[in-house]
């Protein structure tokens, strides 16, 4: 690139350059601890969005990994079975450690989970995903939240 000087002579940039770990083979450090938080939906109320098996209570899933980016899934707990909803798969989610606890926020979830004790409790979440999939109602249980 050729840029004028204050005495209006040209010269050229160098491009710069920027070591990156990635290219060497090094692996990248994770971005935030792995969330899970699972919520206890009736296998009627989700119809067609439901995975194969019998159990009458099935698990509607966000998985968020250690770079950062958010998966739903709905599980049944006796076969194992799984969908994969493809609903806001990689969607970016933003973690923050406040005080004691973990803030998450997304385009579809606003959760904080208190994080100091021995087993983390989700103390409010916020999620459009249960009218995304036509679900009735307003409140679900939340059966689970696990960091790894």
């Amino acid at each position: 690139m050729n840029s004028p000087t204050a005495a209006g002579h040209a010269r050229t940039r160098q491009p710069v350059r920027v070591a990156n770990p990635q290219a060497r083979g090094e692996p990248r450090a994770p971005a935030v601890t792995p969330v899970t938080i699972t919520w206890g939906v009736s296998r009627r109320a989700l119809g067609e969005h439901a995975p194969a098996g019998r159990s009458p209570l099935v698990h509607l899933q966000l998985d968020i990994d250690a770079n950062a980016l958010g998966a739903w899934s709905i599980r049944d707990p006796r076969s194992a079975k799984a969908v994969i909803l493809g609903i806001a798969d990689g969607d970016p989610v933003e973690c923050t450690p406040a005080g004691d606890c973990l803030l998450i926020r997304s385009e579809h979830i606003h959760a904080l989970i208190r994080t100091a004790a021995e087993t983390p409790e989700l103390l409010y979440a916020r999620t459009p995903i249960f009218q995304t999939l036509n679900i009735p109602g307003g409140r679900y249980q939340v059966i689970g939240v696990e960091l790894r």
